[in-house]
């Protein structure tokens, strides 16, 4: 019973915070802790950076996903992912389905899913195909796909 209390505790300690973080903000920008500059998702300002010569990141995320959660902690949000998204010129896109946003839906099948997480990485040339990672990423895979995508301004 111990180990079960102490399991407990150190998970209201350590996670709780981090399910009950906004995973977006009230304007249509910001930065996060690590320097990622993420925009909000949206079918025209994805559009509008592709047709800039833009790769794209976007991230399909839920405040109440466990998983988009770890994802966001473990992966997304640390300094060699967000010196790759820098290096490789690609723009940041999280779209928050917490509320279950139809438009959001709407994008997550045209991607084949059902859900969140949802990871897809788009080359700033709009008839290439999208990568569509796995809901459990690494840092690794994360930068190869971004390695594959520069942005043609660099």
């Amino acid at each position: 019973r111990t180990a079960v209390a102490i399991s407990c505790l150190t998970f209201v300690v350590f996670c709780f915070p981090l399910l009950t973080a906004r995973s977006s903000s009230q304007g249509q920008e910001y930065v996060s802790s690590q320097g990622i500059k993420w925009q909000v998702f949206s079918d025209e300002a994805v559009e509008t950076a592709r047709a800039q010569g833009n790769p794209v990141f976007l991230e399909f995320t839920a405040d109440w996903c466990i998983t988009c959660k770890a994802n966001e902690y473990m992966v997304i949000e640390t300094a060699g992912v967000a010196q790759a998204l820098r290096e490789n010129g690609i723009l940041a896109f999280k779209a928050d389905w917490t509320s279950g946003d139809p438009v959001i839906t709407d994008a997550i099948k045209r991607y084949g899913a059902e859900g969140v997480p949802l990871y897809v990485v788009l080359p700033a040339d709009v008839s290439a195909a999208p990568t569509v990672l796995p809901s459990l990423i690494t840092s690794s895979s994360l930068i190869n796909a971004f390695d594959q995508v520069k942005s043609s301004k660099n």
